[in-house]
């Protein structure tokens, strides 16, 4: 089976998500038993852990296999509050089913026969509760807050700030103006959305990161120390192109027309770090920041699909299918330094 990027990142998310709810489940099965008293903790400890790993299958695979399918964009569409409160009762239900199984398979009682109002099960249903709320809540923050960023806030990776080597690649759409004033404002929201929910895969596919969604343009990065990336910039552009191709029957029938873009690719020293105080984000600083924003204007005023700077040029390896027509030293705007750009097109 073909797996798509996004759904092996899912994949990747739920065994990690295993491994760490498994022994806590674990744990609190082998506690309940213990202090119950009899010689079956060691049942307790199966069970629970057991029970942790039904509740996460049965949660992780509504995720990957329903909400993010067709059939389940009614989830998606829910508020942080309105996901919160009903991801919150599916999971007590399935705890509630998990932990009923878990203990008719452990300790051979029978499935009807269960005893809810047992001590021993109300403390296993209000624990797993607990936890399955806090699991759910941090999922719901990652999802808001972008890939990996909570990890990278809970780890401190860059609560000091650090200079790093970063590949960028702006990107926006074109003419997005003028589609605002000609399908409105919610329908232009719902275009973007759809848009940036379908470059998704090609982000992934190449290894980048979505740092940022501004208006209608998105900001990717990849690290120039990590291996096997110097190229994906470029390929990530026309993959996108794909996808966009792939899905134009649904942007013809939603919207009347499918959506085209540009973009603008730069490398080079950044401060990475994390900024603000009521509300904090992890913001890249720096002059390859600035300037991949004024390469991407530069491609607005030219009419050209895909620019890259020279700093670009020099790490990045040019697939075959693609070239690099060097357009000589530009004028950036609000630039006194001039630089060279390439256009970047695919070759026929």
């Amino acid at each position: 089976m073909n797996l798509s990027p996004r759904r092996q990142q899912e994949l990747r998310n739920l065994a990690w998500t295993i491994v760490l709810v498994a022994p806590i489940g674990g744990l609190i099965g082998f506690i309940i038993a213990y202090t119950s008293g009899g010689d079956l903790y060691w049942h307790g400890l199966v069970q629970g852990a057991f029970t942790a790993t039904f509740i996460s299958l049965c949660v992780g695979g509504l995720t990957i296999f329903y909400r993010n399918s067709p059939s389940g964009h009614w989830l998606r569409r829910l508020s942080f509050k309105q996901s919160l409160a009903f991801n919150s009762l599916v999971y007590l239900l399935v705890i509630m089913i998990g932990i009923r199984l878990g203990v008719s398979l452990f300790y051979r009682v029978n499935f009807l026969e269960f005893r809810w109002l047992a001590t021993e099960t109300l403390i296993a249903l209000l624990l797993s509760a607990v936890i399955a709320i806090v699991i759910n809540l941090g999922q719901q923050m990652d999802r808001m807050l972008g890939q990996g960023v909570l990890k990278k806030y809970l780890s401190g990776a860059y609560h000091k700030p650090r200079e790093e080597e970063r590949i960028f690649l702006f990107i926006d759409v074109i003419g997005s103006t003028g589609i605002a004033e000609r399908i409105g404002a919610i329908k232009f929201h719902a275009l973007l959305d759809r848009f940036f929910y379908d470059l998704t895969d090609p982000v992934l596919a190449n290894k980048g990161e979505i740092h940022k969604y501004v208006g209608d343009e998105v900001i990717i990065s990849w690290p120039v120390t990590q291996s096997g990336v110097k190229g994906n910039a470029l390929k990530c552009f026309f993959d996108i192109k794909q996808e966009m191709e792939r899905h134009k029957d649904h942007y013809e029938t939603q919207f009347g027309f499918v959506p085209s873009f540009r973009g603008a690719i730069n490398a080079g020293p950044v401060v990475t770090g994390e900024i603000g105080d009521i509300k904090q984000e992890i913001v890249f600083l720096g002059d390859t920041v600035n300037t991949a924003a004024r390469i991407l204007s530069k491609a607005s005023e030219l009419k050209r699909e895909l620019f890259m700077s020279q700093s670009a040029r020099e790490i990045l390896p040019i697939p075959k299918n693609l070239a690099a027509e060097s357009l000589g030293v530009q004028v950036l705007r609000g630039r006194q330094q001039h630089i060279e750009l390439f256009a970047v097109h695919e070759q026929s």
